[in-house]
């Protein structure tokens, strides 16, 4: 089989769909940010902006897990103090609950 006559594979750098790409957007979005899709078909959120005095823009891209790694961290940590400081009230106040009945008890009898 001659090298003219093989099937080649299809270039896995070109997206699927050109439109929702985050590096296909020169053509068809404005410039500025927005969500899309990179070439892993991995949400992105990215920067497009024109290069002047060129018919090129540059896009700029990072994960948005990547983003918001920080984000879920502190979400998660400020919900385990709300619930830590929620238990320790209720912990506190079933303490004041015994505690006065008890008195109240002495006090009656």
């Amino acid at each position: 089989m001659s090298c003219a006559t093989r099937p080649t594979p299809p270039c896995p750098c070109v997206p699927a769909d050109p439109e929702r790409s985050a590096s296909g957007a020169g053509g068809t979005r404005p410039t500025g940010q927005f969500q899309g899709h990179d070439y892993r078909n991995f949400d992105v959120l990215a920067d497009l902006r024109p290069v002047p005095g060129s018919p090129w823009f540059l896009v700029t891209k990072v994960d948005t897990d990547e983003i918001l790694a920080e984000a879920r961290y502190r979400a998660g940590m400020i919900t385990l103090l709300v619930l830590m400081g929620i238990l320790l009230a209720a912990a506190a106040t079933a303490i004041a609950y015994r505690r006065g009945r008890s008195v109240s008890i002495a006090i009656c009898t």
